[in-house]
């Protein structure tokens, strides 16, 4: 694939070039393989309002569809949308997961429950690699890790091969989650420089900075003591 690996890196040189940030967070790319889904163009999917539509309150069959209670789940269903599989296999494999959800009501619901208070984690992620992760963010990303261990129980309940199979996928990062406990306030602010982000006692240096700001006064009678 000559031709594809020269778009590819043509991509990411303009990328390098007009951002000037850190792409280390895209650490592979795949091929939407054409033998794989039906290829929808944009006069079709317009036409078949998918995903939107000419007409003042229409409803799109995205609209109908998706029943998504998070950020990423609302992409990929998106994604499924426009990209039809073509595979019996895949197909049938999808339909046997929905197929569980729809009977098993108690794993839907717990499902739910957990997902509808993940944060965006594929937006955070990428906020990450360039450096750009707020306080509250950084929140958000620590209440979704916490979130992970009850999620992975949730799938291992169920019959279907692909719910395992996500389990089996889903890292914790208990060392990661870990330190974000240790280190972040319970309420931290959206930006940074009105401190009041990290916890006391997890910083020493950190601690005596905070008290010369909020004591500096007493500090100065000190030294004029001494």
């Amino acid at each position: 694939m000559q031709n594809g690996i020269i778009a590819a890196g043509a991509a990411l040189y303009y990328l390098q070039q007009t951002r000037q940030e850190a792409l280390v967070h895209i650490s592979a790319i795949s091929r939407l393989e054409e033998d794989r889904y039906v290829w929808l163009d944009r006069f079709t999917i317009r036409n078949l309002e998918l995903v939107n539509s000419p007409h003042e309150n229409a409803r799109t069959l995205l609209d109908v569809l998706d029943q998504t209670v998070s950020p990423m789940g609302g992409r990929l269903m998106r994604r499924w949308l426009l990209l039809p599989l073509k595979e019996l296999l895949a197909i049938q494999e999808r339909h046997d997961n929905v197929e569980e959800l729809t009977k098993n009501n108690d794993l839907l619901e717990g499902l739910q429950s957990y997902l509808k208070s993940v944060g965006d984690l594929e937006r955070l992620a990428s906020r990450i690699a360039i450096r750009k992760l707020g306080p509250r963010e950084a929140l958000q990303l620590k209440r979704s890790l916490s979130l992970i261990d009850p999620i992975k129980t949730e799938l291992q309940k169920a019959k279907q091969k692909g719910f395992l199979a996500i389990a089996d996928r889903l890292l914790p990062c208990h060392e990661l989650l870990a330190h974000l406990e240790k280190a972040l306030a319970e309420d931290p602010p959206a930006v940074l420089a009105k401190g009041g982000v990290f916890k006391t006692g997890f910083n020493a240096d950190l601690d005596e900075l905070k008290q010369l700001s909020f004591e500096g006064k007493d500090f100065l009678l000190k030294i004029q003591k001494r």
